[in-house]
């Protein structure tokens, strides 16, 4: 690791960018509420920017108390340590405990880092020519829904940047199913093992 003295930080030798993704889980999870959120399904046919328009809570917004304030510190600390280490905790959902809107949630995630399907890049162009290793981290629900995320990447082919790949995915606490939201693993978006 090298230490770049005007920020006191430290990089990693290669100068890859490693986007670390927060992604919480299910915020109902017996589906106590009985009326279904138009926001629940509202990706479907409506970007981003529509709901925005129509004033919806919009899937950026993460309960603050979601995250144990403890881990998110510690997280927070890499993300000031390391200067190619970029903490993305924006992407919220709305936690219905649904298979559709876990499916909704990753290929919405994905459309919204690249600007796939009328939504706007997260990364911008000059990101999308630039190596990025993601990390992908999701409790509960959360985990299905960065299953739902690899499946995306892989239907996006040429329009998921060539140079962006999955590093690594972190589950906490996921409930796995046998057949849905199952991890599509393709080796043109997922970072090959490197023996040394």
């Amino acid at each position: 690791m090298a230490k770049d003295k005007s920020t006191n930080s430290l990089k990693h030798p290669n100068d890859v960018l490693h986007v670390l993704v927060l992604i919480a889980g299910t915020t109902d999870p017996i589906n106590a509420t009985t009326a279904k959120s138009k926001h629940a399904n509202s990706y479907e046919n409506e970007t981003s920017q529509d709901l925005a328009q129509q004033n919806l809570d919009s899937y950026t917004n993460v309960p603050l108390n979601y995250w144990d304030k403890e881990f998110k510190e510690q997280i927070e600390s890499l993300d000031n340590k390391y200067i190619n280490l970029v903490l993305f905790p924006f992407h919220g959902w709305t936690g219905d405990n649904s298979k559709n809107n876990r499916e909704v949630a990753g290929t919405y995630l994905v459309n919204r880092l690249c600007g796939a399907n009328g939504e706007e890049a997260y990364y911008q162009e000059t990101y999308q020519n630039k190596p990025i290793h993601f990390h992908l981290l999701g409790h509960s629900h959360g985990g299905n829904v960065i299953n739902e995320m690899t499946k995306q990447i892989d239907t996006l082919g040429d329009t998921w940047p060539k140079k962006w790949e999955i590093k690594s995915l972190i589950y906490l606490s996921t409930p796995f199913f046998k057949n849905l939201h199952q991890v599509k693993v393709n080796e043109s978006f997922f970072m090959k093992m490197q023996r040394y």
